[in-house]
């Protein structure tokens, strides 16, 4: 039977002080949480809310209570500028310090590590980050399935409850706040504009940052054509009372509309080029209007107020 972690105030100091310093590392005005159940109860709904930093350190004891009751505790900043690379051992750990600033580094269990870099002193939009993420796990050995700009990661200061680390005697390890620095990597400002240029860059022509579009953490069950129905009724529903917008102005939101979600660039120009304003082009065409469509939507999530004209 596995030992459920201590529940006495010194453990409940220990695991708001550990938030509060992971916090502090990562600012932001919000985090999200997902209590996700394991054991018997894996199959329930995982619990998800939002915390401020402070409200996030007075839900320490809540979330030592769901630990203790089998439950795997996992949270993000809000704000996708705080990018995770996750199950790094030692030596890459080291390697990812040498070349950036780490702002908070996680022991998950022994030998498996989680980086938190901090690439902006601004927000950036969700796709950049995903992009920046798989650059990163790519080139110093973290788990792709984990880069994505809504990725969470395991918050410190509780008990990882995965059987596969149940010790001999029972007991499990506690993720371990190991650094929490802060603080801006110096580099993240050339990684956003790595990021951006191949995102706005011709996407059927340009070499991408890291290969296919399966590397994106969003499965798409619909087709192009479904895909731009749905987005286009969110769109919709958006709208004051009475207000329309022309076709070319309906694609460029549904373009952002997707590309906020972290889906593909490619994937989205297909879906333009499903829609109503790109039907009865001529391929080469409507090719070059999706492309223009896609790309002004990125340029409009990366300027600080958001701004652009589709082309």
């Amino acid at each position: 039977m596995m030992r459920r972690p201590a529940t006495d105030g010194m453990g409940s100091r220990r695991t708001r002080d550990a938030l509060r310093a992971w916090c502090r590392a990562l600012p932001s005005p919000s985090f999200l949480v997902a209590v996700i159940p394991a054991g018997e109860d894996a199959a329930a709904r995982p619990e998800r809310r939002c915390f401020t930093e402070e409200k996030l350190e007075e839900a320490g004891d809540w979330l030592r209570h769901r630990n203790a009751r089998g439950c795997n505790p996992y949270g993000r900043p809000a704000e996708a500028r705080h990018v995770l690379v996750d199950d790094l051992c030692e030596d890459r750990l080291d390697a990812l310090q040498a070349a950036h600033h780490v702002a908070a580094v996680v022991e998950t269990s022994p030998h498996s590590l989680q980086a938190w870099v901090t690439v902006s002193e601004e927000e950036i939009a969700a796709p950049l980050a995903t992009a920046i993420a798989r650059h990163l796990a790519a080139r110093f050995g973290g788990d792709p399935g984990a880069a994505d700009a809504h990725h969470l990661g395991r918050l410190p200061g509780l008990a990882n409850r995965k059987p596969l680390h149940q010790r001999k005697n029972g007991s499990l390890p506690w993720a371990r706040l190991r650094a929490a620095p802060g603080g801006v990597d110096p580099g993240g400002t050339a990684l956003v504009e790595e990021a951006f240029r191949h995102a706005t860059a011709p996407l059927r022509t340009s070499r991408p940052l890291l290969p296919g579009p399966q590397a994106w953490g969003r499965i798409h069950w619909r087709s192009p054509a479904e895909e731009h129905r749905e987005a286009e009724h969110r769109v919709r529903l958006t709208l004051p009372r009475g207000a329309t917008l022309d076709r070319s102005r309906l694609d460029f939101s549904v373009a952002r509309r997707l590309l906020l979600q972290g889906t593909p660039a490619d994937f989205v120009e297909a879906v333009v080029e499903a829609g109503a304003r790109a039907e009865g082009l001529q391929p080469a065409v409507r090719e070059a209007y999706s492309q223009r469509t896609v790309r002004a939507a990125l340029r409009s999530l990366c300027t600080p107020d958001g701004s652009d004209d589709p082309e």
